[in-house]
């Protein structure tokens, strides 16, 4: 757009901005088509469209009339000066307040954050990286040829940025500074931008009316996102998180809970793939948080996911927080500063949640020796006629343990830990024939579903064919879906499309 107007100026051409605006879009699509459809494309061309049109039309300076400027003559300079700084303020925060109001929904739909504060903390983070930027070019143009001449813009650059980060940082620690959301639904949002559009260009005969239909159009999409979703449904989701686990079970009385919430990848995959699988869902609280053991990538995500989200309660083993590491005092330490209620589960509790009910097969309050993997938390799942068992990642002297507990035939198991060979393995009879796994011997499940990140997946199918069970992995399949529907357990790959009935 600069390019546009610099040229229509050398060849004293008018300047539109409507066509430099148009031009700026084609050039994009002509260099890297795909870039419209991405945040940062959409975001900076939609704050430009108000600053130039919004802004221009109710910010712009308007000449004083014939009493204001009499009146202006009696005041002092200092008194002229005052009033010219505040109303230049004035405008700055306006203007901020308007780029917050465009872009919310926008951020909201791609991250699911709104930031409130950012009115506040607009206007002097203009000005502070302004001066960094304008210092910067002076410092990288000087650097070359005199350190002495380019020290001073080294140290304002310096401190233009430290007051930027200092301003952020405050700004976060603010209560409602920031507010995690569910996106809005498509609907909405295009018919939120095409009303903004028409308040911005519009008459202004037509400004009142159109101010009202857009305030009527957010209260709209206020009460839509807070109808509760009731459905006669149950579904587990066992989320693709890669060599870690997170199911996401939701009732049809709109209750959610988590069964574990971590991977190897790291803390961040709350941010990336449960957080917006749960705004996807129209989902803004978790109810209940079960932790089957104190390994990181089992409940390093929670931390980020106590940010996001109102949680109920985080239900944890008799062990867990005695794992003296630093992701353990962290987690604790995050659900304790946001008072968050602890739970210590252990063999013979049992809890509801409307007609779903969780039955702790293991750990015992006390033991069983070895690491945490022996103490994971199985939890034993029933809705009406189906039965789901999450198993965490127990192996050794634990498995052994909770193969001493009889159980009926389970419809869908998650296979313990990660699907790995040491916790499903395949027995030999004495003349060489293979056995079902003791996993498998002991549970009978129809379906199993391995979380894991990568790897080939036969040796379950060899330990879980005698028991004609279906094997699924969610590095194959994506997120795996199981759902009691119509009195069927149906499960459903996300990336695949599969689909198989269980019961």
């Amino acid at each position: 757009m600069v390019s546009v107007i610099c040229l229509a100026i050398i060849t004293r051409r008018p300047v539109i901005a409507a066509n430099a605006f148009a031009f700026a879009w084609l050039i994009v699509i002509i260099v890297n088509p795909t870039d419209p459809f991405t945040i940062g494309c959409q975001l900076s061309f939609l704050s430009v469209f108000m600053l130039i049109w919004a802004a221009g039309r109710w910010f712009a300076p308007r000449p004083l009339t014939p009493s204001e400027e009499l009146l202006r003559e009696t005041r002092t300079a200092l008194e002229n000066g005052l009033r010219s700084v505040g109303r230049k303020l004035g405008v700055a925060f306006g203007i901020s307040l308007l780029l917050v109001i465009a872009n919310a929904p926008l951020l909201l739909s791609w991250q699911n954050i709104v930031s409130p504060i950012a009115i506040v903390i607009g206007p002097p983070m203009i000005l502070l990286t302004s001066i960094a930027l304008i210092a910067g070019f002076f410092l990288l143009l000087l650097s070359p040829f005199s350190t002495l001449l380019a020290w001073p813009f080294a140290r304002i650059t310096e401190w233009a940025l430290l007051g930027s980060g200092f301003i952020v940082e405050s700004a976060d620690r603010i209560p409602g500074a920031y507010v995690y959301a569910p996106a809005p639904p498509m609907w909405w949002l295009i018919g939120f931008y095409i009303l903004l559009g028409a308040c911005v260009l519009a008459s202004t005969a037509w400004t009142r009316r159109l101010h009202i239909g857009v305030a009527g159009w957010v209260f709209l999409g206020l009460v839509f996102t807070a109808i509760p979703r009731r459905s006669e449904e149950c579904t587990f989701t066992f989320l693709a998180v890669g060599h870690g686990g997170c199911v996401v079970i939701q009732t049809p009385d709109n209750r959610v809970i988590l069964y574990d919430a971590g991977t190897t990848a790291g803390p961040d995959i709350a941010r990336r793939i449960i957080a917006p699988f749960l705004w996807h869902k129209g989902i803004s609280r978790i109810d209940e948080i079960f932790l089957s053991h104190a390994d990181l990538d089992h409940f390093n995500g929670v931390p980020e996911l106590a940010k996001r989200f109102a949680v109920g309660q985080v239900t944890i083993t008799p062990s867990f927080s005695d794992k003296s590491t630093l992701g353990v005092e962290l987690a604790l330490d995050e659900l304790k500063s946001r008072n968050i209620p602890i739970r210590v589960a252990a063999l013979g509790n049992k809890y509801s949640a409307g007609e779903l009910i969780f039955e702790v097969l293991h750990p015992p309050l006390i033991g069983p020796e070895g690491n945490e993997n022996t103490r994971s938390m199985v939890v034993l799942t029933r809705y009406r006629e189906a039965t789901v068992l999450l198993t965490g990642d127990i192996e050794g002297e634990g498995q052994e343990m909770l193969r001493s507990i009889a159980i009926e035939r389970i419809d869908v198991m998650m296979a313990p830990h990660h699907g790995a060979k040491s916790a499903n393995m395949v027995r030999k009879s004495n003349n060489g024939d293979k056995l079902p796994s003791t996993m498998a011997n002991w549970a009978r499940p129809k379906m199993v579903i391995s979380s894991q990140k990568s790897g080939s997946i036969d040796h379950l199918k060899a330990a879980y064919a005698p028991v004609m069970a279906t094997i699924w992995d969610t590095h194959t399949c994506g997120a795996i879906e199981v759902r009691w529907d119509r009195n069927h357990l149906v499960a459903t790959a996300f990336r695949t499309g599969e689909r198989s009935v269980v019961k």
